[in-house]
This record gives structure tokens, sequence and C-alpha cells, in this order.
């Protein structure tokens, strides 16, 4: 003999499946909700420490944590070889360039190093926003405009790891020049003339690589 259920179990068992999917629904909505805004408030600290960085990276200043392994020479030498780096363009003794090389092992290279560690990291913060805004994609909807900010930090991330390059290489101008000047060759030689040209050519370059970077950052931020 075929059971049959009475209509108000069947409306009952109706009701309470309804019922819960709605709650299970209004429990994932919540969820997705509070996920959502908390990437959101994550991406926004993120931006902030990526124009920190950023403007650490181009004013060449090193992060409390660099600082625990790079250092500037003293004071008082920095003085003094950025001096005899002026006198290389006009006048500078046989002595005076003994000196400056001297003190370009201990001074030279630090603004460079401190360049190049804080485009690295700038890089790291980039890509640690491209996660972020991924997970945000798997949340919500994809925003263009956050796309595009991703895209110009990256270019911001990228022009200055160019811009590390650059100073590195007048570093080793520099010190090619205060050694030709050191083994006899005049600040009019071919040697040494050639030497500034690539410098000045570098100096040229970086120019319009900031000039860029200030146009990619306005679209970043």
């Amino acid at each position: 003999m075929k059971l049959s259920f009475p209509n108000y179990l069947i409306v009952s068992i109706i009701l309470i499946a309804v019922i819960g999917y709605i709650l299970v629904d209004r429990y994932i909505d919540t969820k997705t909700q509070t996920a959502r805004v908390s990437i959101e408030e994550t991406i926004a600290e993120q931006q902030k420490r990526l124009v920190n960085t950023a403007d650490m990276t181009k004013q060449i200043k090193s992060d409390e944590r660099i600082k625990t392994y790079l250092s500037d020479c003293e004071p008082a030498k920095r003085d003094r070889f950025d001096v005899l780096l002026d006198k290389l363009s006009v006048t500078i003794t046989g002595a005076e360039l003994d000196e400056l090389s001297v003190l370009f092992y201990q001074c030279g290279s630090y603004f460079s190093d401190v360049k190049s560690t804080m485009a690295g990291k700038l890089s790291r913060e980039v890509e640690i926003l491209v996660d972020y805004v991924s997970l945000q994609g798997k949340i919500t909807a994809t925003d263009e405009s956050q796309s595009r900010r991703v895209e110009m930090w990256r270019k911001v991330a990228d022009a200055e790891q160019k811009n590390a390059a650059f100073f590195a290489d007048l570093v080793t101008y520099q010190e090619q020049i205060i050694e030709a000047l050191r083994n006899g060759k005049l600040a009019s030689s071919p040697e040494v003339v050639e030497i500034a040209k690539k410098a000045q050519t570098t100096r040229e370059q970086m120019l319009v690589l900031n000039q860029q970077i200030d146009s990619y950052r306005k679209e970043a931020i």
C-alpha cells in the first residue's frame, strides 16, 4: 500500500527548505560583503605603503630596515667628497685626486646602493598589490580603474629600476674619470671627454625617466 504525506507536511518541508536557502544565501552575502570590505581596506593600506615607498625611492632615502645594513660615510667625509667631486670639472691637484680616490670607496656608491635597494623594495610592494587586486577579483567584479592603477604602479617600479641602473652607471663613470686623471690624463683628453659625454647622456636619460615616473604616479594614485 502506498503511503501519502499530508499536504500541510509537504508545505512545511518546502517552507523549511526555502527558509534554509534564504538563511544560507544571506550568510554567504554577509561573508562576501565582509571579505569585500576587508580586501578594499587592505588594498587602500597597500596603496599608502606604495606612495610612501615611491616617495623615498625618488628622494633616495632609505627606510629603517635598510639603514641597518646600508650606511653613509661620516658627514665630514661626505662633505669633503662632494667638494672634491665638484673640483673634477675645474682644477684639482694630484694630492686631492688621491684623497678623492680613497673617499670614493667610502662614500661613492652609497646613494646608488640606496636607490637600487629602494627600487627593489618598490617592485616587491607592487607585486603585493597585484596579489591583493587578484584576490579582490575573485570576490567581486574586476574594477578596470583598479587594474589601470596596478599597471601604472608597475611602470613606476620598472622605471625606478632603470633609474637605479643609470645611477650605478654614473658612479662607474665618476670612478673612471678619477682614475684617468690620476693616471695622468687631462680633463680635456679624448678618454675623459668621452666618459663625461656618457655621464651627461645618462643624466639626460634620468631626467626623461623622472618625468615619466611623475606621469605614471599621477595615474596610479
